[in-house]
């Protein structure tokens, strides 16, 4: 017989389970990892593993059955290995599609386990009927060829598969408890249905105890359609879950017969909905600390998240950032920190340091990227030092390093930069001291060393465990931080924990794919496992609606609640469709009041209206809450802390130094300060700040060098030639030097050098083009001036050069279009505004203007030089050049008095320190095109 126990509000507690079982030979099932730590006195002592602890969750106890009958099951790491293998055999003339395979392994298990838990063979042909559901039917030529590569490497093995014993035990061996107790099952799996259909068929009686409510139809319809064929239905006594009048009224009324509004009064009640999720977080964050602030215990709080996946690292990192601090009812201090599996710290980067060693060596040899040897050198596993380096490693990685991959390539490239280092302007090369190649270079080394040994030999799981730490061992430096240290001795005991894995014997490469399998199954969990937290535990744990069905807690806070994630749309069926759509809504609408269900005096619901470049609006289900029961939404305004041009207005965070005893500025940092203050101190404080450290940058700055080596080339030529003569004498030494550029920029690929040199002879064209007369390059020359500083009563010196000159028949031209891709990288878009603003600082409006004022002072710099003192070209370049020393010793003076406000424009888009200045928060001048 099988027969429904049903609580509408509160979990019946234990003495009212105990009643319902009413003998000592029984068979405890439940739901939830949650719900076994909270009924472990129910559970009865057959039910205890080899440790001695109580186990009630259906595929443990299952498990534990099957452990004692002596079936040799293959764990999830084992299912992953022996798939990848099965894989393998299955594409040996197509890699593509192996590769294809292996990055969604987990919906393949998936469908795998699927086909064992219905006890389909596809070795003896398919079912009409299944075949016809397939999505595709290569999909399903792929599953009958895996599915039997599958079994052939299980039975290699030794191993059986999960389903598959379990089917075989429950039908064959299998001896039920006169009573079966299931508990908090929303839905019953395939599996879990063919156990109750045995314990019925061999004479158990099986009670389901779930929370139902007929008074709330739609919200309970994914409980009424799983016990649909249950006749026998028992109503327990009802006992409230809170006292707050407007929490009552929403665990009682929301989604009833009822669709007229109730007004429901009370504190208890909040739904907001923020800016972006790092708001939302930090809200969340500061609403603990209020929680703690006012008697509530850290176990007493949930916080709920749809897909924890989706936000709980985010959630992590913010907690990192903003600590919380409580003090106990005895006035000790405590802080708070969040449950974390030993496995995930694999993804720290202390522990991608192991998980990148697997995926650096192939074909028995180095194969290791950029990107590779970036994660290695930040993980900080090889001492400070080399930890320190990643920043100026990641900056001349576009120039330098990007194609690398063999032990050869990555020696002769830090050879070449250690030999041909250019430390003069904006390249990232400049960066690299000596020192700096020298400690990469042996780190390259002892990489291929230890990868040679790790990679050297076969054995268990355990065997490769004890190979890679004896290594690791071997290549720990004495000065790693405090920090990294600690969690290398974590991962050392994850390590022990991962020992028996894998009982058989894999290779170095499955090892690998293994512990990344691990490492991506640990940050996935939904729910981490943790044994029973004491009393005044500090952790707090972020939890999904399907681990908290059936728990109370005081305080909730719901973050993600908007019309993506809840309720969740259903994903894309697959192998075989089946349009669960009805199920899968009213399986979400229960997770839903399950949230509902667990608070008893607190409630949050919140949701990110900005996201990772996507907009979110409310969940229907807060519009049903805001329309029922008269809760408004409310809307906070506040300003992402990462947009920067929306920031308020705070003192600048950066360090103030006597600017002022500088004598001599440079022309084209004082360009910079006019176009944006902010940039010219970002690039003041640190060298790293003053070159191009990205790909795009690279090429604009590359058109420069180009164009110079082209310019120089030419000053030799001691006549004037006609437009084709210097023309074709350009494009031949363009070519000339290509090769040169390309041994300094060896990270290019063909499409940036194809762009690079497009933009290259463009310029040359224009250059030589505009008029018909001869031409010829002349050698460039530094200026000097003197600016007077009124309010201080001195000078200061302004510097700068002109690279190139170009004579034109009888008139010069100042040639700056080397030195404007180095410094500008782009001129900028022609604005028809006026150059620049009224702000106070007379800053440039736009990107473009401050080029052409830039530009301007050389051409007057050199009408001045070439013509009599006199004359009235030399006049007029006189004129001008008083008026922009005007602005110069102005400018001057702010920089001496510290004032560096950011204005965004256009020229963003170029800027050398745009990374740095995105956080930032400071004074911000509005800019006609910002």
């Amino acid at each position: 017989m099988k027969k429904v126990w049903t609580y509408s509000l509160r979990k019946p507690d234990n003495e009212t389970v105990a009643r319902l079982i009413d003998q000592n030979n029984y068979t405890y099932i439940v739901a939830t990892k949650a719900m076994e730590r909270e009924r472990y006195k129910l559970i009865p002592a057959e039910q205890l593993n080899r440790n001695n602890k109580p186990i009630a969750v259906f595929q443990d106890v299952i498990s534990l059955w099957l452990e004692k009958v002596g079936e040799p099951v293959a764990r999830k790491s084992d299912t992953n290995l022996l798939l990848r293998r099965a894989i393998d055999t299955v594409t040996k003339q197509d890699p593509q599609l192996a590769d294809i395979l292996k990055t969604d392994l987990s919906s393949w298990l998936k469908a795998l386990a699927d086909l064992a838990e219905e006890g389909i063979q596809l070795s003896h042909g398919w079912d009409p009927q299944k075949y016809d559901a397939l999505v595709n039917p290569f999909v399903g030529d792929l599953l009958v060829k895996l599915q039997k590569a599958y079994y052939d490497e299980l039975g290699n093995s030794g191993k059986v598969l999960f389903e598959d014993a379990a089917r075989r035990y429950l039908r064959q061996q299998y001896r039920p408890a006169p009573v079966i107790l299931l508990e908090g099952f929303t839905y019953l799996t395939k599996l879990q249905r063919l156990y109750v259909k045995e314990c019925i068929r061999l004479g158990a009686r099986v009670h389901f105890i779930v929370p139902f409510r007929e008074e709330q139809p739609r919200a309970f319809e994914q409980i009424r359609q799983t016990y649909a064929d249950v006749t026998d239905w028992t109503r327990l006594p009802e006992h409230p879950i809170t006292k707050e009048h407007d929490l009552q009224a929403l665990q009682t009324e929301f989604l009833n017969l009822s669709n007229y509004p109730v007004p429901v009064q009370g504190n208890s009640i909040r739904m907001v909905s923020f800016p972006s999720r790092d708001r939302e977080i930090l809200a969340c964050i500061n609403q603990i600390s209020e929680w703690l602030q006012a008697g509530y215990k850290p176990d007493q709080i949930a916080i709920v998240m749809r897909s924890p996946s989706d936000f709980k690292e985010q959630f992590r990192d913010m907690l990192h950032l903003h600590p919380i601090k409580y003090r106990d009812q005895d006035g000790n201090l405590h802080q708070i920190s969040m449950a974390k599996s030993p496995r995930l710290l694999l993804l720290t980067p202390v522990g991608r340091f192991i998980l990148t060693l697997y995926q650096i060596w192939k074909n028995n040899q180095l194969d290791m990227s950029a990107d590779n040897f970036e994660s290695i050198v930040s993980s900080g596993w090889l001492g400070v030092e080399l930890q320190d380096s990643t920043s100026r490693f990641r900056a001349i990685k576009p120039q330098r390093f990007s194609h690398l991959r063999s032990f050869r390539e990555w020696n002769q490239a830090l050879d070449e930069l250690r030999a041909n280092r250019d430390s003069s302007g904006r390249l990232p090369e400049a960066l690299a001291l000596q020192e700096e190649i020298d400690r990469w270079k042996e780190t390259v080394k002892a990489l291929e060393s230890v990868c040679r040994k790790l990679f050297s030999t076969n054995g268990t799981f355990k065997d490769h465990i004890r190979i890679l730490q004896n290594e690791l061992e071997s290549i720990v430096p004495e000065n790693i931080r405090k920090s990294e240290q600690e969690v290398l001795d974590q991962i050392r005991d994850a390590f022990r924990e991962l020992e028996n894995a894998n009982s058989f014997p894999i290779t170095t490469d499955e090892f690998g794919a293994s512990i990344h399998a691990i490492a991506r199954a640990a940050n996935n969990d939904e729910e981490e496992e943790v044994e029973e937290d004491p009393i005044y535990s500090d952790t707090l744990r972020i939890v999904s609606p399907e681990s908290i069905d059936g728990q109370n807690y005081a305080c909730v806070w719901y973050i993600g609640v908007d019309n993506v994630r809840v309720p969740r749309s259903p994903s894309l069926p697959w192998p075989f469709f089946e349009d669960d759509r009805e199920q899968h809504l009213n399986k979400e609408r229960y997770m839903f009041v399950t949230v509902l269900r667990s608070i008893q005096s607190q409630a949050v619901f919140s949701y990110a209206r900005e996201d990772a470049g996507h907009s979110y609006q409310a969940s229907i289900y807060l519009r049903e809450i805001e329309r029922k029961f008269l809760q408004p939404l409310i809307n906070h305004e506040w300003k992402d802390m990462h947009v920067s041009h929306q920031a308020p207005e705070i003192t600048v965070g950066l360090p103030s130094y006597a600017l002022g005893l500088r004598e001599t500025f440079s022309l084209n940092e004082i360009a910079h300060y006019g176009l944006c203050p902010i940039r010219y101190h970002l690039e003041t404080l640190h060298p790293e700040a003053d070159v191009y450290r990205s790909e795009w940058q690279l090429t604009k700055a590359v058109q420069g060098i180009w164009l110079a080596n082209v310019l120089e080339s030419l000053t030799k030529e001691r006549r004037l030639m006609n437009v084709s003569q210097i023309l074709e004498k350009a494009i031949q030494v363009k070519q000339g030097v290509k090769l040169g550029l390309y041994r300094k920029f060896p990270s290019f690929d063909a499409v940036s050098w194809e762009e690079v040199e497009q933009r290259v002879q463009e310029a040359l064209e224009t250059m030589f083009s505009f008029n018909n007369y001869p031409k010829q390059v002349l050698p460039g020359m530094p200026f000097s001036w003197k600016v007077p500083i009124e309010e201080r009563n001195n000078f200061i010196e302004v510097t700068t050069r002109i690279p190139y000159v170009l004579r034109s028949g009888k008139i010069e031209y100042p040639i700056m279009n080397s030195d404007l891709h180095q410094e500008f990288l782009l001129p900028g878009k022609k604005h028809s505004g006026p150059s620049n603003e009224e702000n106070g600082l007379g800053l440039f409006s736009s990107q473009y203007h401050a080029v052409q004022w830039w530009r301007n002072i050389h051409r007057d710099l050199l009408t001045i030089k070439r013509n009599p003192e006199n004359s009235m070209h030399s006049q007029e370049g006189k004129r001008r050049l008083n008026e922009a020393n005007k602005r110069i010793g102005y400018w001057v003076e702010m920089i001496r008095d510290n004032h560096f406000p950011k204005r965004p424009g256009d020229h963003c888009r170029s800027c050398s320190v745009r990374f740095e200045c995105l956080g930032l928060h400071t004074e911000t001048i509005q800019g006609v095109d910002g």
